[in-house]
C-alpha cells in the first residue's frame, strides 16, 4: 500500500498540456477551474474542498499499482494511463476524506462536480465509486465500506463538469463520531482518466436531482436527425456510419468561429446547457458556406448541422468539412435557403413599394445582401441579448435593449422565425425615435425603413437603416 506524497515531480509528470481537437488519450485536463477556495463558514457545511491548490483534508491512498490522486489545474485527477509508451495499467486508487464527526447529525448528503472520460460503459457503475465508512484506520482493505448512489456519466469533452446529484448518506452513519468519505478509481481493462472538484459533505436531507436523464432520439436523416446524445452513442458504440449525417441541437458554447477558414468550431446539447453536448468541429456557415463575421453563430441558436462522425483519439465529433443546413428556422437545403412564414412575399424594395417582412427574406434568400431596400411591417418586439432564438421579446416592458427591433407582417406575431430583426443603429436619429426602450408606444406601429438586407442575428434581418416612416 502506497501513501501519497504530494509534490511537485509528481505534478509535473501527469499535468499534460492540450492543444485543439487534438487530445492524446486519456490526458487530463488543462482548462484551470473558476472555483476559488476557502472556508465557507457554514454551519450546515460538514466538509468543504475545491480541490483548487491541494487535496486538502483529503490523502491519496493506492492499493493496487503506483498511481495516486493529484491536484493540477484546480481540480483533484487520477489515470493510470501511462502517455509515455500508451498502456493502459491496472490500478486501486483511493481518495480518503478526514474523519468526520456525526454524532449530532441527523441526516447529511455529499455533492462534487467531476469530468470522467475514457471509460468502458460496463464499468462506470463499478470502477468509479462513492463510499463511506466509519471504522477505516488507515487500511481500506481492512475497513467496511458502503457505496453510496452515485451514478457517473462518460464525458466526451474537458470543458463539460457534471454534477453528482445529492448523494444520501445511510442513516445508520449518522450520529457515528468518526466517519470518512471516499471516492475510488479502480482501472482493470481500461485507463480512464477522472477530475473531481468543489467536494462537498452538508446536513441535511438528499434533494432529489431536478434534472431529467436525457434520451437518444433520431436516426441520422435530414427528417429526423440525431440529438446530441445520440451522435456520441452512435459513436461510442463503434458502428459509426461511413456516410455523413445530420444532427440538430441548441449551440450551447462556442470554441472559435474562424473568418480566415470561414468555419466554426463548437458544441451543441439538446437543451442549450453544457450537459450531453456534442462536438462539431470546423464546421461551415449555413448552406455550406464560409463564415464570414464571428455574428453568424450565437450560443442559443438552433441548428441542424450535416456531416460525417469520427472518434478522434477519444473525442467524439463531427469532423472538419460539416456545414449547418438550418439555423433557427432558416433552411439551406440542397443549396436553396427557405424560412418559416404565413404571408405572401410582396414588394420591389422601392419606397413605393417596399418588401414586406415575407419578402424582404425571400429577396435575401435570392440574392443574398442587398443595399438601398425598403421594407415596411408591424413592430412586435425585441431581441435581448445575443441569441435570437432565445432572446426575441414581444413586448415592451421595461426595455433595456435599445439597439434592434422585431419586425413581423402580422402586429401579434409572436413567432421569431416569421420576424425581420432590425439593427437600430446611431448616428442618426433612428435608435432615438425607434427604440422601445425610449418609446414602448411603438409597439405594434407599422413602419417602413430603409437599409441594407442582410444576415442579423443568424438570420435575414435589415442593418443600416438610414431612414424610417411611420405608416
Amino acid at each position: 500500500m502506497k501513501k501519497y506524497l504530494f509534490g511537485l515531480l509528481a505534478a509535473i509528470t501527469l499535468g499534460l498540456t492540450a492543444c485543439e481537437d487534438v487530445p492524446e488519450p486519456y490526458m487530463i485536463n488543462t482548462t484551470p477551474s473558476e472555483i476559488g477556495g476557502g472556508e465557507t463558514g457554514n454551519d450546515s457545511i460538514l466538509l468543504s474542498e475545491t480541490f483548487a491548490s491541494s487535496l486538502g483534508d483529503f490523502t491519496s491512498v493506492s492499493t493496487v499499482g503506483e498511481y495516486d490522486w493529484i491536484v493540477s489545474y484546480s481540480c483533484a485527477q487520477i489515470t493510470s494511463y501511462n502517455s509515455s509508451d500508451k498502456t493502459n495499467n491496472p490500478a486501486d486508487s483511493w481518495l480518503i476524506s478526514k474523519a468526520l464527526n456525526f454524532s449530532n447529525v441527523e441526516s447529511a448528503h455529499i455533492n462534487f462536480e467531476y469530468i470522467l472520460r475514457y471509460a468502458n460503459s460496463s464499468e462506470v457503475n463499478t470502477n468509479y465509486l462513492c463510499l463511506i465508512s466509519k471504522d477505516y484506520n488507515g487500511d481500506p482493505a481492512a475497513a467496511t465500506w458502503t457505496t453510496l448512489d452515485f451514478k457517473p456519466q462518460v464525458g466526451t469533452d474537458w470543458n463539460t463538469w457534471y454534477e453528482s446529484g445529492d448523494i444520501a448518506v445511510p442513516a445508520d452513519y449518522c450520529g457515528a463520531s468518526s466517519v470518512v468519505i471516499a471516492l475510488r478509481y479502480i482501472a482493470t481493462t481500461k485507463s480512464a482518466t477522472w477530475e473531481v472538484r468543489n467536494f462537498v459533505c452538508a446536513r441535511g436531507e438528499a434533494q432529489a436531482s431536478q434534472t431529467t436523464t436525457a434520451e437518444a432520439t433520431g436516426d441520422g436523416t435530414r427528417t429526423n436527425p440525431y440529438n446530441a446524445v445520440a451522435a456520441n452513442q452512435v459513436i461510442a458504440s463503434g458502428d459509426i456510419p461511413a456516410d455523413a449525417v445530420y444532427v440538430k441541437g441548441i449551440v450551447s458554447s462556442i470554441n472559435k468561429i474562424d473568418t480566415s477558414y470561414g468555419n466554426a468550431t463548437f458544441y451543441i446539447s439538446d437543451d442549450g446547457s453544457t450537459s450531453n453536448q456534442f462536438y462539431i468541429y470546423r464546421a461551415y456557415a449555413l448552406g455550406n458556406k464560409k463564415f464570414t463575421s464571428e455574428d453568424e453563430l450565437n450560443v442559443g441558436d438552433e441548428v441542424v448541422v450535416y456531416g460525417k462522425l469520427v472518434n478522434y483519439n477519444g473525442t467524439y465529433e463531427m469532423t472538419q468539412g460539416g456545414y449547418i443546413v438550418e439555423q433557427n428556422g432558416v433552411s439551406s437545403d440542397s443549396g436553396s435557403t427557405e424560412t418559416k412564414t404565413d404571408a405572401d412575399a410582396a414588394g420591389t424594395g422601392t419606397s413605393d413599394d417596399p418588401y414586406n417582412v415575407a419578402g424582404a427574406v425571400q429577396q435575401y434568400n435570392t440574392n443574398g445582401d442587398t443595399e438601398g431596400q425598403y421594407v415596411v411591417g408591424y413592430i412586435v418586439g425585441y431581441v435581448e441579448g445575443k441569441t435570437l432564438s432565445s432572446g426575441a421579446t414581444f413586448n415592451a416592458d421595461n426595455v433595456e435593449t435599445k439597439t434592434n427591433l422585431l419586425l413581423a407582417d402580422d402586429a401579434s406575431c409572436t413567432d421569431y422565425t416569421k420576424c425581420l430583426t432590425v439593427q437600430l443603429t446611431t448616428g442618426n436619429n433612428i435608435r432615438a425615435d425607434l427604440n422601445l426602450g425610449d418609446n414602448p408606444g411603438n409597439l405594434g406601429k407599422k413602419v417602413k425603413l430603409l437599409g441594407t438586407i442582410t444576415k442579423y442575428f443568424g438570420a435575414p434581418g435589415l442593418k443600416s437603416p438610414t431612414a424610417y416612416e411611420f405608416q
